[in-house]
């Protein structure tokens, strides 16, 4: 039993025995600040409203009752106890209980609830899903460190997590970055525009020059001399670019052209039909465009540490979708129009209608989704929740999707979750990737890297050094820094905030950032390494009460952690384990500049140990974030 738990189970105690009263929702919270004690709980005040009293005369004697309890006392739970405010009951633990869950996290004995909070519970959470022919961006990348440490929270819960991933390697937009590889890579334009590389590679293709491309195009008649000479085409190499950049390079005018001419609006769909009866032309052309996406975004997921156990293709599984249309409109589920387009039927359940197939029988996101889920649950049987990652925006389209889903019969929509999460900005304004305005990722982490690489040249570390193992390690540690703050940077707000990501703040050694916690872990590494190298002299080991303030406040916060890491697993917010691992490393880092630790003599051993404590519980939350540790910054 976790501590909150503990003593709200000790005041029911108290409630009943006093006031012969039980099942009172009141709470028992840690407060922020200290000068309100350890725990707080307005027990109090729940129950003067029962009892129609003032709430300090109830708060004062349920103090005087937990004086007199098994709890109360230097060697029990509880030291000391006091009303506040307007009838609060505040608690300050006992030296004994803070300092014997230290010994408890050194020798890897904490987490003896946590780890087994979802013992017997599987999840499959999809994640990411970046759609081919765009680029992975900033809000790929939210979604995947919130997905990838949901991933790793309820696996440290006990739990069985699986990943899952859709390829949406079909549909319009991948014919537009088709139509706009042949009309706008065909190697003649080269010598035709002056500077056209550079401006295809920075998406700054001008209107007037798309307008002259596409006047008198014909695909087909360009797909057959691609065709029979692809050597006149432009590669991803000719740009020098990553692979799935190029496939924005293309996507990016074709887009365009396709957005305002009529007839390119047209031959995308001729493309578009044309893979539906499997050209051969057409489908090698689709495997080219669609494999540079695939082979750039695996470097790019590689190089965050993202995992997936399953893909999923839907140009494989597209059609599965449309046999639940036609089981829906049997069982009366959906409605078909005098047009011939299908539509759900959700007015009952407070959602609007959605079209499921075109006139033309086309099917739209939904059907291809039924085909999806029916897989997923098929695959993975018998799993507690079948988790999607997607932010805000589609927070309409899944409650639609998870109702239909049950309306069929393909499983229980209390299965399902949506995993939501808000918009973000960079301060350079928004994504938009018709028109080419794109956060790319792999900008932003060069960029980062390249700030956190400068911020190591002005330290007094000695990363300045010229030798070849010197710059490796450097490099090696500014890419660690770099995913730290930006992975942290990303996590530390509420899941369904929206904000605006500061680069040069989630940088900063000093602050609420990936790499101050970074940092935190590493000065407990020094300290330890130090204490390791020192002679042993025999002390005597302070009373366990012996503490200064900074370091009674650590020990408070050290009580916190499996808690905090259960409500973490449970709201599904990696944001409790960023505020708690900043909370942890602001309290150890004043600790360590307010007490003397190395040669503290009777206080030495408890303060190695207290580091020791610090470390584990630092390094095993950035864990969780997907952090990696260092030794050295």
């Amino acid at each position: 039993m976790m501590l909150k738990t503990k003593i709200k189970t000790e005041l029911d105690k108290i409630v009943e025995k006093r006031y012969h009263l039980s099942g009172f929702d009141f709470s028992v919270e840690y407060p922020r600040i200290k000068h309100y004690g350890d725990c707080s709980s307005n027990v109090g005040m729940v129950l003067a409203k029962k009892l129609k009293r003032k709430p300090v005369e109830v708060a004062e004697e349920i103090a005087q009752d937990i004086e007199q309890s098994d709890i109360y006392g230097e060697n029990k739970m509880v030291a000391d106890v006091f009303v506040a405010g307007p009838g609060f009951v505040n608690l300050k633990l006992s030296s004994k209980l803070l300092t014997d869950n230290v010994e408890a996290i050194i020798k890897g004995n904490y987490f003896k609830i946590a780890d087994k909070w979802l013992k017997g519970k599987k999840f499959l959470i999809e994640h990411t899903s970046a759609n081919p022919v765009h680029t992975i961006h900033v809000a790929h990348l939210r979604n995947n460190f919130i997905g990838m440490c949901i991933y790793r929270l309820l696996q440290s819960l006990g739990a069985s997590v699986s990943l899952d991933y859709i390829e949406n390697d079909r549909g319009t937009g991948v014919a537009r970055a088709m139509l706009g590889y042949l009309a706008f890579a065909d190697k003649s334009l080269v010598d035709k525009y002056e500077g056209y590389i550079d401006n295809l590679k920075s998406l700054k293709l001008d209107d007037q020059l798309v307008a002259e491309v596409v006047t008198n195009f014909d695909w087909e008649v360009a797909i057959r001399k691609w065709f029979q000479n692809k050597n006149l085409w432009l590669l991803p190499q000719d740009l020098g670019v990553k692979s799935d950049y190029f496939d924005l390079c293309i996507y990016s005018p074709g887009s365009r052209a396709a957005h305002d001419f009529d007839q390119i609006k047209d031959q995308v769909q001729q493309l578009l039909i044309g893979w539906e009866k499997e050209n051969r032309a057409i489908r090698r052309l689709w495997k080219l465009v669609v494999n540079w996406s695939f082979q750039g975004y695996k470097q790019t997921l590689a190089r965050i540490g993202s995992q997936t156990d399953k893909v999923w293709y839907e140009s494989e599984i597209y059609k599965r979708g449309k046999k639940w249309v036609e089981k829906g409109l049997k069982m009366g589920v959906f409605k078909k129009l005098e047009d011939g387009a299908v539509i759900s039927q959700l007015e009952k359940f407070g959602l609007s209608d959605t079209i499921l197939l075109k006139s033309n029988g086309a099917s739209l996101y939904h059907t291809q989704d039924f085909g999806l889920t029916e897989l997923k649950v098929d695959y993975y049987k018998n799993y507690d929740k079948y988790i999607w990652c997607v932010g805000n925006d589609q927070l309409l389209y899944l409650k639609q999707l998870f109702i239909m889903v049950d309306q069929l019969g393909i499983t229980d929509k209390e299965k399902l979750f949506h995993l939501n999460f808000g918009f973000i900005r960079l301060k350079s304004g928004q994504m938009k990737s018709r028109l080419g305005r794109v956060v790319n990722a792999d900008d932003l982490m060069n960029i980062m890297k390249d700030k956190a690489g400068d911020i190591m040249n002005s330290s007094s570390t000695g990363w300045d050094g010229a030798s070849k193992a010197n710059l490796e390690e450097k490099n090696n540690i500014a890419e660690k820094v770099m995913l730290a703050a930006l992975k942290y940077g990303l996590l530390r707000y509420g899941r369904d905030k929206d904000f605006v990501f500061d680069v040069n703040q989630s940088l900063l050694l000093t602050g609420d950032s990936g790499p101050y916690v970074q940092y935190s872990y590493t000065r407990c590494v020094s300290v330890l390494a130090n204490y390791d190298k020192k002679e042993r002299s025999r002390t005597t080991e302070r009373n366990e009460g012996d503490t200064s303030e900074s370091e009674r406040d650590l020990l408070a916060c050290l009580l916190k952690a499996e808690e905090i890491l259960v409500e973490a697993g449970e709201q599904l917010a990696p944001s409790l384990i960023c505020d708690y691992s900043y909370n942890l490393s602001k309290l150890f880092n004043l600790f360590y500049e307010k007490n003397r630790i190395i040669g503290s003599g009777e206080y030495e051993k408890f303060r190695i140990k207290l580091t020791r404590a610090v470390k584990y519980l630092l390094g095993f939350n950035l864990n969780l974030l997907g952090i990696d540790v260092l030794d050295r910054m």
